[in-house]
């Protein structure tokens, strides 16, 4: 069944009976060939083809990189918020963590402030236990010193009946120095004065007594020993007691001396008159003005200082060869060979006052002399 033409279709005649058939397929043929104007339409719709077809390709090549943009931006956003959800989690992790910092740090500003008032009463208490602590120190160390002292300064009951003896034979008369005007008679005195302080020194002994107290001393000391002997080891004890440095020049020597012999020794006059020997003033701790003046003048010869007893009509005191007391005044001769001592200064010491108060002792009185013995 064929299809019912319509308006717009094209009819072909059927060729005249007429008509060679031949003719009428050239006329046909002319007939169907194309006008020039159809034949421009033609190219031109091939171009808009053309185009379409390009710009479509176009298209298809743009959609097709666009969503191959938006499938990549699509990637990278799926990665992104990975990455933030990943970035949410941990900053929730952290703001869990600082809450739990933030009650750490207020516990520990709480405990801080707590440690604090407690490290301050410490403080406290530890300041107040340093300063009992340096209290009972200096209590322990003057205890201590006191100890050594007392320990050190005893000069045994052979070497004191020694001394008793040296006295009783020896002693110049009468008992009393100072009754006497006669100068040879004070010079006995002050001389047998100096005799004691070098006894102390171990260069004096009395050899007619000497070998009774060298056959007793082994009971004594569990050893054999000369009384002068003896009486020099306690003499460099005291020595070590004081502290004389080998640094010290002489007025430093000289202010340590008078400050232990007046820590130790007060004044004590006696009923006999006796002299006493260095080591029995400090045993006894007591002495007049002639057993201060034995004892420090036998000290400072043994730290090195030339040193002279020096007597008057009514007192004792001493003489040193240096030249003043450092930074304290003093009072003194510029030259003593007439009466027997060496060239030099000679510097006038009151053994019963230290050293700062020398000048205004010795200035106050006139410490003027009639003899020396020289130590």
């Amino acid at each position: 069944m064929h299809p019912s033409p319509t308006q717009n279709s094209t009819q072909i005649p059927p060729p005249p009976a007429d008509k060679d058939l031949s003719q009428y397929v050239n006329q046909e043929n002319r007939n169907l060939e194309p006008s020039p104007k159809r034949k421009k339409g033609t190219n031109g719709f091939k171009i808009i083809s053309i185009l379409l077809v390009i710009l479509l390709l176009s298209t298809t090549i743009y959609v097709f990189s666009l969503r191959n943009d938006y499938n990549k931006l699509s990637s990278e956003q799926s990665e992104l918020q990975e990455q933030r959800d990943k970035l949410d989690e941990e900053l929730q992790s952290l703001q869990k963590n600082y809450s739990n910092l933030d009650r750490q740090k207020a516990s520990l500003e709480s405990n801080y402030s707590s440690l604090d008032t407690s490290y301050n009463t410490l403080q406290m208490n530890y300041e107040e236990l340093t300063r009992e602590h340096i209290s009972l120190q200096d209590q322990y160390d003057s205890l201590e010193k006191d100890y050594n002292v007392e320990t050190s300064l005893q000069i045994g009951h052979l070497l004191s009946d020694y001394y008793d003896v040296v006295r009783d034979e020896y002693r110049p008369q009468p008992s009393y120095w100072w009754i006497s005007q006669d100068e040879p008679t004070q010079q006995e005195f002050v001389d047998f004065g100096a005799d004691l302080a070098k006894h102390g020194l171990g260069e004096v002994y009395w050899p007619d007594i000497e070998n009774d107290f060298y056959e007793r001393s082994e009971l004594a000391y569990g050893y054999k020993t000369h009384s002068y002997e003896r009486a020099r080891t306690e003499l460099i004890n005291v020595k070590n007691l004081i502290g004389i440095g080998a640094g010290d020049d002489n007025a430093t020597k000289i202010e340590k001396i008078l400050d232990f012999v007046n820590d130790n020794v007060h004044y004590e006059n006696d009923m006999k008159g006796n002299f006493l020997a260095p080591m029995e003033t400090l045993t006894l701790g007591s002495g007049d003005c002639e057993d201060y003046s034995i004892l420090v003048g036998a000290l400072f010869e043994l730290v090195g200082i030339d040193s002279a007893l020096a007597f008057n009509d009514t007192h004792a005191f001493l003489l040193v060869r240096v030249n003043g007391l450092g930074e304290y005044n003093s009072q003194g001769y510029g030259d003593l060979t007439n009466y027997g001592l060496a060239p030099g200064k000679w510097t006038i010491i009151e053994p019963q006052v230290r050293i700062e108060d020398q000048y205004a002792v010795t200035s106050n009185y006139i410490f003027n002399f009639n003899v020396v013995g020289d130590i």
